[in-house]
């Protein structure tokens, strides 16, 4: 049975009418910002929530520095014993490295984030790019960093059996690979991870200060392209239209950049084979998840 699963950012859900509809997994965290984790009352609200409707609560881990290492830690034992979290998503392979290292990978599932499964067609204007390359560079271009044995064999020995995927890029080629693998694929359906930033956008933007600055990031903003950063003259020029038009917009939240998506541009028969689609509130209101919510289960329905 395919699962629902709604990413969150914090408690002020609770009346929200997303919940109305069934979802097996509730995420809260972030891919990003150590500053966005869950605070306590987030937390309990949320594994209270979980606790009483069998919904099983998902924490997401964000690439995190080495200074916030210990701080982690602590917040993830409190995540374990106090709340009775048994699953994490990690965004970043130094923090997964210390999982293993503490016995986390052993006593909790872990679901490997999609900052770690990428490939050159990430990129969304990949297609622009390699237009005029040979085919086999073209069919190269289309695999990512984790479709490769020795990738496989590295997660098995971190016991990491599900991964992230961005359903707009997947193929029958990854699809037949991972499933050999015996490797579970969860899919977020209205948007694509493109890129963080080790300093954020938003602070610098309102001039917030770092760890003063989690309401500045609930919703997205959209961005245009227009200017281009020359490396060697150490300048900005305009981008001119034919790249413009190539560029889409994009919505940054926080020091991440996204790509949203519209779930009509699915192939339906690779949905089908995700073992988890995953819908993220940060990236669009409750009224646009839940009526791509109903468009998914009606077109699983009639296909």
């Amino acid at each position: 049975m395919q699962k629902r699963q709604l990413k969150v950012s914090n408690s002020s859900l609770r009346n929200d009418s997303v919940l109305n509809v069934h979802w097996d997994e509730i995420v809260i965290g972030n891919p990003s910002c150590f500053h966005k984790l869950p605070n306590h009352d987030d937390v309990k609200f949320w594994s209270e929530y979980c606790s009483q409707r069998k919904v099983k609560l998902i924490v997401e881990i964000p690439v995190v520095f080495q200074k916030h290492m210990k701080a982690l830690f602590r917040m993830v034992e409190a995540f374990i014993v106090e709340n009775n979290v048994s699953s994490f998503i990690i965004n970043d392979l130094g923090t997964l490295f210390e999982f293993y290292e503490r016995g986390y990978t052993n006593t909790t599932k872990i679901i490997l984030g999609q900052l770690l499964n990428f490939g050159y067609s990430s990129s969304p204007w990949s297609e622009k790019i390699i237009e005029d390359e040979e085919e086999l560079i073209k069919r190269i271009s289309q695999e990512n960093n984790l479709e490769a044995d020795y990738m496989s064999e590295l997660l098995a020995v971190y016991n990491v059996n599900v991964i992230e995927v961005n359903p707009y890029l997947l193929n029958e080629k990854q699809i037949k690979f991972f499933r050999e693998k015996n490797i579970g694929l969860n899919g977020v359906m209205n948007g694509q991870l493109v890129a963080i930033g080790r300093s954020c956008h938003a602070v610098r933007l309102y001039d917030s200060e770092v760890g003063n600055c989690q309401s500045l990031c609930n919703r997205p903003l959209e961005m245009d392209m227009i200017y281009k950063w020359e490396r060697y003259d150490d300048m900005l020029n305009r981008i001119g239209i034919k790249g413009r038009e190539v560029i889409p917009k994009f919505h940054l939240i926080g020091n991440s950049v996204w790509l949203k998506k519209s779930v009509q541009q699915l192939n339906i028969g690779y949905v089908k084979e995700l073992d988890t689609i995953s819908f993220d509130l940060r990236l669009q209101d409750s009224k646009e998840v839940i009526k791509n919510y109903h468009y998914l289960n009606l077109t699983e329905v009639t296909n």
